[in-house]
Formats: C-alpha cells, structure tokens, sequence
C-alpha cells in the first residue's frame, strides 16, 4: 500500500460508535488529499469493504454511496471494487452498480439541469435494475433522481400509483440503508475553485471600499474633488451545487449520521471551509481529518514553491512558442 493508503486505512475504520460492534454506522469523517496516481481510490474502498457486512446481501442496497463529477469515473470505479469484490458466478452482477451507465438512461445529461426534472421517471427504470447493489455511484444529479424517485414510490399508494412489490422494497432499503458517502474529485463537485474566486472577490471589494474611503476623507481634508466614483462590477456568486443539494436531499435527519469522505489531488482551505460550512461544523478540523501520505511534501513542507511543484507529475514536461504579434501579419497556430 502506498502512505495514503496506510493512512486513510487507520483512520477510515477507526470506530466512533459503541451501538453495532460489527458495522459502526459511525465514523470519521476524512478529507483524502494525495497527487495522481498514489491510489486514492482504493485508499477510501479498502476501509469501506473491510468494514462491510460482506457480499450483497450482507450490506443492504445503497449502504456506500460514491459521488462523481462523470459517469466514465463512476465506471472505473467499479472496476476497482470488482477486482476487489467479484461478482458472483450466478448473477455475474458487480456489486457497485452505476446511475446511468445503462442506455435505457444515458440519454439524461449530466450537466443539464432541465433534464432532471424531466427525468424523474427515468428513476423508476434505474431502480429496477439496482436490486441489492451495496455500492451505488454517479453524478450528484442522476443520483438526486434516484433517491427522489424511491421517495415518491414509498409515500404513493399502491392503488393510484401501482407499484412491484421488489421495487417498494428496494425503495425502502435505498431510504434507510445509507452510512457512507464518498465525494470523489470534491474540488470538481463542489466547484471550489468558483467559491474561491467569490471570496477573492468579495475580500478585493472591501479592501477598494476602504482605500476609496481613505482617497475621500483625503481630498475633503485638501480641499480637492473627491475621486469619481468606480464602475459598479456584477459580483459572480458560487450556486449550490448539485451536489451540495444532494447532501441536502439526503434521506437523514442529519449528515452527523453517515460518514463523509472526500477524496481529491487538490484540496486546500477553501475546500476545507466549504466542507465545514456543509457540515455546520465549528471548524475545518472538527469537519473532517486530513488524510495525506508521509512524505507529501504539499503539507509537511514549508517550502511554498515545492508545495507547488508536487501538484504536478514530475514526468510531465511543459513546452512553449514564441509567435509574433498577429498585428504583424504572422499567422498564429
């Protein structure tokens, strides 16, 4: 295993719950940030499937939910947890199974909005073909439609709305069986490099209202014509997420439920901070724990440049050309 790895393995299982001795419905909540290629992947589905139950019928439907910003993700994903977790010989059914993978339903986007709510009786068709899958991955939006879906099958009666008996149960298992959530490349579901720049932009705004007010109370003071006034700039201002509505939407009384784990090769304070706000927690460190491997040098470095440095692969080589100005007749390509 790689440092990552014997990290998260330690603290993922690291039991917070004394009610089920077995399975812990309770744990840490954990923020994996390692670079590409360490293994971040099976650094949070080891300590999930070591802690399952076992097979799919020991864990119930939906008991790990995995969140990816694309379904090609999602599908790699599984791959992984059927090395890890063949499939059995009579079903030859993985046990992580991908919203929107079929092409009974391929056809919902998943960048476009107005699909989902056109799209909720595409749920149905899904839900059908989960059966006891105790791994279930795909976008944040294809996944609101599957729970959203369950919902609607558990508080419709039969005599309006007829349902099969297997999809009421399958509804009811999805609704009641959830205790992990995994957000795979958080940074990308939770757009925080948007909220980054809201809050840089929010911050330069005060920092210009307050030396406008210093250039005024200047010229008063000089007696000279104060500075005109600054164009007014839209402030662009980071939507939810659907993934942030997906939390949300949750069937839990509370995100304190399940455990959280995000995993991502960039992760800084902001991502952080959003998790914490997420979780109404009083701070980055009581939201989640920082999992990195030992010698990440992003963290145990204080050297800001090779902090920097090891957010790239080393063996990848940066190019460039010079090209005239176009102005100059030169044709750029």
């Amino acid at each position: 295993p790689t440092p990552v790895q014997c990290a998260a393995f330690s603290m993922l299982t690291a039991s917070q719950s004394k009610n089920n001795k077995n399975v812990p419905t309770k744990r840490t909540n954990a923020i994996i940030a390692s670079p590409t290629g360490t293994g971040k992947t099976l650094a949070y589905l080891l300590p999930l499937l070591c802690t399952s139950p076992g097979g799919q019928k020991g864990e119930g439907t939906g008991g790990i939910l995995i969140v990816t910003p694309t379904i090609e993700l999602a599908c790699q994903i599984q791959r992984e947890v059927d090395i890890l977790w063949p499939p059995s010989e009579k079903e030859a059914k993985s046990s992580l199974f991908v919203v929107g993978a079929d092409e009974e339903v391929s056809n919902v986007s998943a960048d476009n909005e107005e699909d989902i709510e056109e799209s909720w009786s595409q749920g149905r068709t899904i839900l059908r073909s989960i059966r006891n899958s105790p791994l279930i991955a795909g976008t944040p939006k294809m996944l609101r439609m599957l729970y959203r879906e369950a919902e609607n099958i558990v508080k419709r009666p039969d005599d309006v709305f007829p349902f099969t008996k297997e999809e009421r149960e399958t509804a009811i298992a999805l609704l009641s069986n959830l205790r992990a959530v995994v957000l795979d490349e958080a940074d990308r579901l939770l757009r925080t490099e948007a909220v980054a720049r809201e809050t840089a932009e929010r911050k330069q705004r005060k920092i210009d209202q307050q030396r406008r007010a210093e250039a005024e109370e200047l010229a008063l003071d000089n007696y000279i014509p104060p500075p005109p006034p600054p164009k007014k700039k839209r402030l662009i201002i980071a939507r939810p997420t659907q993934t942030e509505l997906l939390l949300r939407d949750l069937p839990l009384p509370s995100l304190d439920d399940i455990q959280i784990i995000c995993a991502s090769a960039t992760i800084g304070r902001t991502m952080r901070r959003q998790l914490m706000q997420i979780l109404g927690a009083p701070s980055a460190d009581a939201a989640a724990a920082l999992i990195t491997g030992d010698d990440d040098a992003r963290v145990k470095s204080k050297d800001a440049e090779k902090r920097k440095s090891v957010l790239l692969p080393e063996k990848l080589q940066h190019a460039y050309r010079v090209v005239g100005d176009i102005s100059e007749g030169t044709l750029l390509f």
